[in-house]
């Protein structure tokens, strides 16, 4: 795989977004009851649910050498099916690809290139995106919404976690909570309903120059879609060619 393609397909996964690509086995740090409580309310809905959908509108920063900040921006539509289908489709300022993951294979197409990548993975969601990251190198912070269990990992590394209040998102009323790390601060803003999704997310790069930051409006949440078989199968699209993606290099053995 192209070291541009490689670079597209961690923007699409980023994209899909939600928190941390952090993982620990155990929950650190403070964080009031309030908080966790409604942090525990959402991941477990998310958890819970068979199937769903839903629209990502992103704006991120980027550092320049100076330490100005050049703000970018990209929207992805997003369908998950537990435990093994996923689709996205991203349309953004630096890239425009697809994605798809049909319990045994990964498939990557940058629409602007007409090129396309496909591996072989694991035979879960969670699975499939470790293995991702551990043999391509890609960081799937995806993994926090689409997880089968996103608490943890939530709450994983978390050294103080508030509760703001309830505060709009675009007209939706909902819980706003701050949580700080060692090198992020990150807010998220959960819907006060029966359906307690993430609807906004923002997370400070603190120990970056300029303090980068990266914002999430997750919006248009389905939990009862009606999603076709045929939307995680990938079919190539007339012309586009087929490249290999490059594991990452392995260490010398013996060091």
């Amino acid at each position: 795989m192209t070291q541009r393609i490689r670079r597209s397909l961690a923007y699409v996964l980023a994209t899909l977004c939600v928190l941390l690509p952090a993982h620990a086995a155990d929950k650190g740090g403070t964080i009031e009851p309030q908080a966790d409580s409604v942090l525990k309310a959402m991941s477990d809905y998310l958890k819970n649910a068979k199937q769903f959908t839903f629209r990502s509108q992103v704006t991120y920063d980027q550092v320049r050498k100076s330490g100005q900040k050049i703000t970018y921006g990209r929207i992805a539509s997003v369908a998950i099916r537990r435990p093994n289908r996923l689709h996205a489709e991203t349309a953004g300022d630096l890239q425009m690809d697809r994605i798809w993951y049909d319990g045994e294979r990964f498939t990557m197409l940058d629409l602007r290139q007409n090129v396309y990548s496909t591996v072989e993975v694991p035979s879960t969601i969670d699975k499939a995106l470790d293995f991702m990251v551990e043999k391509y190198g890609v960081v799937s912070p995806i993994a926090d919404v689409v997880q089968s269990n996103p608490y943890p990992i939530l709450v994983s590394n978390v050294n103080r976690g508030e509760y703001l209040g309830l505060h709009s998102v675009r007209g939706t009323r909902c819980h706003h909570l701050a949580f700080t790390q060692d090198t992020i601060d990150w807010q998220i803003w959960v819907e006060d309903s029966g359906t307690p999704a993430p609807r906004k997310i923002v997370i400070t790069y603190k120990n970056v120059k300029s303090a980068p930051q990266f914002t999430a409006y997750l919006e248009q949440w389905d939990f009862s879609p009606n999603l076709s078989k045929n939307l995680f199968t990938f079919t190539p699209p007339a012309g586009a060619l087929k490249t290999d993606m490059a594991p990452l290099m392995e260490a010398p053995k013996g060091k």
